[in-house]
């Protein structure tokens, strides 16, 4: 369990729920296991924490026994559709400007630890080839998401320009899975699996290819919208991280004192309580999904009792445990270990 505040738009994690719901999957399942229950927020700004999405995407595979779901993602959904990170994309003038600005606004659709120093997806240029990489840390804990990022960049150009392949070859870091020979099926070009990084390799002229579609005004609109979103998105971000870095150490003891908490972060107890209201949130709230995640991350690793993680996470009794955690997802945690 990370300090940082991995959290994902709450349209991206509806627009792969949507999908998988299309492709014959109980929602009400995948949701108790994912551990939320409340995804189909009207609001396209609202975050949800990185671990959710991360445990949807996986559960969605393990029920329907069909490996192949996060491959064909791309290909049957469209970004511009599910945020403000893709309509800038599609009004961008050339696929150079399109990737730079999805690298500038990347954080409003997946906020995770590499972003906080450097591009996750830089653009690297050799000669006449150019690659697009995913630098983010410990891709192969979640190779479902290397799927879907490497086939959406091939798949979103390949619709802008129909008839005309994208990617020359591509490279994975994780061993080759069951399904791998569908990578070359998809992806229509060679694939090399256990490679030194995740990378999708095509010629370098396509940068300055045009769009047709280009739509300066709209860009602009939608540049300022997400400039604003990111600065909010960077702020609140950084106040629960300091947060949760203090509490971590103390989750088991239950209690918290938030003056002590806003001394050591060089603050008022109002200011504090402001700060957190200005954003819509409470001390109490982040302490309560504090507790859910690290209680969840205990329960999927499977490597405590259900008691122990009850006191892991500052309950001293397991009834107390269960009342809230059936609060969180929905279910009790035997319901919630044996649906995974």
């Amino acid at each position: 369990m990370s300090g940082a505040f991995r959290s994902v738009s709450i349209s991206v994690f509806n627009r792969y729920l949507d999908f998988v719901v299309g492709a014959g999957l109980d929602a009400s399942r995948l949701l108790t296991i994912a551990g939320t229950t409340k995804p189909n927020s009207l609001d396209p700004d609202e975050r949800i924490v990185f671990e959710i999405y991360q445990r949807l995407v996986q559960a969605s595979v393990q029920i329907s026994e069909d490996p192949s779901l996060p491959l064909r993602y791309p290909i049957e959904t469209k970004l511009d559709t599910a945020t403000i990170v893709g309509l800038i994309a599609e009004t961008s003038s050339s696929l150079a400007q399109s990737l730079r600005e999805v690298n500038r606004y990347a954080k409003l659709m997946m906020e995770i630890d590499i972003m906080s120093g450097i591009e996750r997806h830089p653009i690297e240029i050799d000669g006449d080839k150019a690659y697009f990489l995913d630098m983010r840390p410990n891709p192969n804990e979640f190779p479902e998401l290397t799927e879907i990022a490497l086939g959406r960049l091939i798949f979103e150009v390949e619709a802008i320009f129909p008839g005309e392949p994208f990617a020359n070859a591509v490279t994975v870091t994780h061993p080759k899975p069951d399904h791998g020979d569908l990578y070359e099926h998809y992806w229509k070009c060679p694939v090399e699996f256990e490679a030194g990084r995740n990378a999708v390799e095509f010629d370098a002229a396509w940068l300055s290819r045009e769009y047709e579609q280009a739509n300066p005004y709209a860009l602009a609109l939608f540049s300022e919208k997400a400039t604003e979103l990111k600065s909010e998105l960077e702020g609140r971000i950084d106040l629960r991280g300091k947060i949760e870095a203090e509490l971590l150490p103390i989750l088991h003891l239950g209690t918290t004192d938030i003056d002590a908490v806003a001394s050591k972060l060089g603050m008022s107890r109002s200011t504090l309580y402001r700060q957190l209201k200005d954003e819509g949130f409470t001390f109490a709230e982040v302490h309560d999904d504090l507790r859910r995640r690290v209680a969840m991350d205990h329960l999927s690793a499977r490597k405590v009792s259900i008691k122990e993680t009850a006191y892991l996470v500052g309950f001293s009794e397991a009834s107390s445990f269960n009342r809230a955690f059936k609060r969180w997802t929905g279910a009790s945690p035997k319901v919630y270990l044996a649906a995974q």
